[in-house]
C-alpha cells in the first residue's frame, strides 16, 4: 500500500509553476499504530541487571511465576526452576514431547512454545507440531497441519498425563503461538493462540483469506480440559 505525494512541474513563459503532487511514498507499520510508533520514540531507559549462565540450553524460553514465588521456565524438553528470584536453576523434569505424525506425513518442525503453573500448582505445557507430505513450507496448503497440544502434571514434573490436542472450532491449524499460561480469577488458567485455515479437499486458500487470528483459550478444571 502506498500514499502518492510526488511534484509536477509545468514551464510556461513567466517561469516554473507547481501543479500536483504524484511521487509514491510507502506505507509503513507506523502509520497504522501510531501510538505504537511514538512509543518506540521514545529514549531508552537503562535497564540494570546481571546476566546469569545456567548449564540449560534454551532458545526464546518462558518464565512464569508460581503462586509461591518460585519461578519455572522451559528449556527445551526440560523444565526447570528457581526458587532464589532466578539466580540459580535446576531441573524439575523431562517433558515427554510426542513428535509422531500420522503415515505419509513428514515432521516440519516441533515448536516448544511455553508453560504454566496453576493455583493449584499443576504444571502445564504446550507444544506444536507442523507436518506436510513433503512439500516446501506453506503454512496455507492443503498438506499442511499444525497441531498444538497440552500436557499436565500435578506431581511437579515427575509424571505427566497424556497430551490433549486444543482444538478450534471453525480453523484447522492451532499453535505456534510462544506464549505462556496465565491465571486468571476465579482459578480460571488461559492460554493464548494462533488459529488459521490451511486449504482442504483440494480448496486452495484465496489470498484474501491468508491471515492469522488469536484466541484466549481458557481452563476453569485446573487444565484437565
Amino acid at each position: 500500500m502506498k500514499t502518492r505525494l510526488g511534484v509536477m512541474i509545468c514551464v510556461l513563459s513567466c517561469g516554473l509553476t507547481f501543479v500536483h503532487a504524484e511521487e509514491e511514498k510507502p506505507l509503513t507499520w507506523a502509520d497504522f499504530h501510531m501510538g505504537l510508533s511514538r512509543t518506540f520514540a521514545r529514549q531508552p531507559v537503562p535497564w540494570v541487571c546481571q546476566p546469569l549462565a545456567t548449564q540449560f540450553p534454551a532458545a526464546q524460553p518462558v518464565v512464569v511465576r508460581a503462586p509461591g514465588g518460585e519461578l519455572i521456565a522451559n528449556a527445551g524438553t526440560a523444565l526447570i526452576h528457581s526458587v532464589d528470584g532466578g539466580r540459580s536453576w535446576q531441573q524439575l523434569g523431562e517433558i515427554p514431547v510426542d513428535r509422531r505424525v500420522p503415515t505419509g506425513f513428514k515432521l516440519l518442525s516441533l515448536n516448544l512454545d511455553g508453560c504454566g503453573v496453576t493455583e493449584q500448582g499443576t504444571l502445564l505445557f504446550h507444544y506444536t507440531k507442523q507436518f506436510n507430505r513433503g512439500q516446501p513450507y506453506d503454512s496455507f496448503a492443503e498438506a499442511f497441519h499444525a497441531e498444538c497440544h497440552i500436557l499436565r502434571s500435578t506431581d511437579r514434573g515427575r509424571t505427566w498425563e497424556p497430551a490433549k490436542r486444543l482444538l478450534s472450532q471453525g480453523f484447522n491449524c492451532v499453535g505456534t503461538g510462544r506464549a505462556r499460561f496465565v491465571r486468571l480469577p476465579g482459578g480460571v488458567i488461559g492460554l493464548p493462540m494462533e488459529t488459521w485455515n490451511a486449504a482442504r479437499q483440494e480448496s486452495p486458500v484465496p489470498d484474501s483469506q491468508k491471515w492469522f487470528q488469536a484466541f484466549l483459550y481458557i481452563s476453569s478444571d485446573d487444565g484437565r480440559s
